[in-house]
C-alpha cells in the first residue's frame, strides 16, 4: 500500500513524515530526492541546463540555488518547464524505491508538497493531509527561511489552497490546534496496517 503525505508550505508534512518513519514506516522524501536527482542525473542537469543556461550549477558540479531561485522568480512558465523535467524523474526514482521497499513493509510514505497538484495522489492507496491556517505558516516559513512575507505568499500561490487539497484526503492532521499530533499518527498508522488487504 501505498500513501501520501501532502500539505501546503510549512504546514508540518515532513515533521509527521517524521513520526511515521520512528514508527518504523519507510518515507521517500519527494523534495529532498528531487534535490539529489537535480545534481545526480545527467540527462536532468542536461535538460536544466538548456532550459536556464550555463549558470543553471556551479563550478563544483552542484546546482547554483540563487541563480535558479532569481531565474524562475514569479515566473509560472518557467516553473512549470522545470517541473516538467524534474517531476518524472522523481516519479521514476519513487517507483523504484516503492518497489524495493513495498517487498518488506506493510505500506510506505511518499512525502510531497505537490501531489494534488501534479494528480500524484490519484496514484496513491491513502492520502493524509496535514494542516495548518496560512497566517501560522506564513509566520513559520519567515522564521524559518528569514524571507519576507511577500516571498511566502508567492510560493503559497504556486500551491494549491488547503481547502483543494482537504476535498481529496482520507485522514487530516491538524498541525495547529491538535495538541496529540503524535498520538493523531500513530492512530492513522494503526488503521493503515489494519486496512492492508
Amino acid at each position: 500500500m501505498i500513501v501520501g503525505i501532502t500539505g501546503g508550505i510549512a504546514s508540518g508534512k515532513t515533521y509527521c513524515s517524521g513520526i511515521l518513519e520512528r514508527l518504523g514506516v519507510p518515507v521517500y522524501y519527494s523534495d529532498s530526492r528531487a534535490k539529489s536527482i537535480m545534481v545526480e542525473s545527467k540527462e536532468v542537469r542536461n535538460k536544466l541546463s538548456d532550459l536556464f543556461g550555463t549558470d543553471t550549477y556551479l563550478a563544483d558540479g552542484t546546482l547554483n540555488r540563487a541563480f535558479l531561485s532569481k531565474a524562475i522568480f514569479g515566473n509560472k512558465d518557467l516553473i512549470k518547464k522545470m517541473n516538467s523535467i524534474v517531476h518524472p524523474a522523481v516519479r521514476m526514482d519513487f517507483m523504484y524505491w516503492a518497489q524495493q521497499e513495498l517487498k518488506t513493509s506493510l505500506y510506505i510514505v511518499q512525502e510531497s508538497a505537490l501531489l494534488v497538484e501534479t494528480g500524484s495522489y490519484k496514484l496513491m492507496d491513502r492520502l493524509i493531509v496535514v494542516d495548518a491556517p496560512e497566517k501560522e505558516r506564513i509566520k513559520r516559513v519567515m522564521k524559518r527561511d528569514s524571507v519576507t512575507r511577500e516571498d511566502v505568499l508567492r510560493k503559497i500561490n504556486n500551491q494549491l489552497s488547503s481547502e483543494e487539497k482537504l476535498k481529496v484526503a482520507h485522514y487530516i492532521v491538524d498541525n495547529y490546534q491538535d495538541n496529540n499530533i503524535i498520538t493523531k499518527l500513530c492512530a492513522i498508522h494503526f488503521e493503515l496496517i489494519k486496512s492492508k488487504p
